[in-house]
């Protein structure tokens, strides 16, 4: 993957392409090009944060 350095302090962010090419979400990556928008970078807990929300959401 790719990163991109959030600030001097801040964990490492990665754009949604990035994230699609990783081994580490690679059962998820429907999930991913769905949710997550194209124009912004992630860090790894937000991208988990957005899944596990989606995925404990109830259906209608």
């Amino acid at each position: 993957m790719k990163k991109k350095q959030a600030g001097k302090t801040g964990p490492p962010v990665f754009r949604k392409e990035a994230l699609l090419r990783s081994e580490r979400y690679r059962g998820r990556r429907d999930l991913i090009a769905a949710l997550l928008a194209e124009e912004r970078e992630y860090a790894l807990e937000e991208v988990d944060r957005e899944l596990e929300g989606f995925l404990k959401r109830k259906e209608r």
